[in-house]
């Protein structure tokens, strides 16, 4: 399988970097060249699944003590 490697330098090792985009609310995460700094790609700073799986457990909790049926919500 062949190595991935920055187009601007050449390099091998890539990095996450975590920054606020101008007139952005939120950071994001830069995968970037550990060498030369040239960003490669963008992700949310967040883990958006797991935190899905959380609020749905919160969910899920609140409406048990509240005598709601979860039968919708559960897996």
């Amino acid at each position: 399988m062949s190595q991935s490697k920055c187009a601007k330098c050449g390099h091998s090792t890539f990095e996450m970097v975590e920054n606020t985009p101008e007139r952005s609310q939120f950071p994001v995460m830069f995968i970037q060249c550990a060498q030369c700094g040239t960003v490669i790609g963008v992700q949310p700073n967040e883990n958006i699944p797991a935190l899905l799986h959380f609020i749905k457990g919160m969910l899920v909790e609140m409406m048990q003590k509240s005598g709601l049926s979860t039968r919708y919500i559960e897996d």
